[in-house]
């Protein structure tokens, strides 16, 4: 690895935990994030700034308080992760034994399908809370 892999590796740790951190509700501060981890309280503050990357172990523990595996925290297209996997595992408790009729469906939509069902599905959130 040379100076300029090195180099973008600790940008992108930094900036990842950035991203992630400004997803959440509420969007907890570097501090928190390092004694929750167990860290003293600049631990993130310092990855997030360039100037050092996790160990194993410790990155380990921050995916863990993002609740997200390693290969999602790399995955930097996934722009909400932990969304992405309830999502999923909803759609999988959801559909059962016909999860691959429903993911077919799903792959088989493109743009103006999904926003003819996007707005059925808001007109009948709208009326369900209408009822209540």
């Amino acid at each position: 690895m040379n100076d300029l892999e090195i180099l973008y590796d600790l940008k992108f740790i930094g900036s990842r935990i950035t991203e992630l951190r400004l997803k959440m509700d509420p969007i907890p501060s570097e501090r928190d994030i390092s004694l929750r981890i167990g860290q003293n309280p600049s631990y993130i503050t310092k990855i997030t700034a360039g100037k050092s990357n996790p160990n194993m172990e410790r990155f380990f523990l921050i995916c863990e308080f993002f609740g997200i595996t390693p290969m999602e925290f790399f995955n930097e297209y996934e722009e909400n992760p932990s969304r992405d996997r309830e999502i999923l595992t909803q759609l999988k408790e959801i559909a059962g034994d016909n999860y691959n009729v429903a993911a077919d469906f799903i792959l088989s939509l493109n743009k103006e399908k999904t926003q003819f069902l996007l707005q059925i599905l808001k007109d009948f959130r709208n009326k369900d809370e209408r009822r209540d």
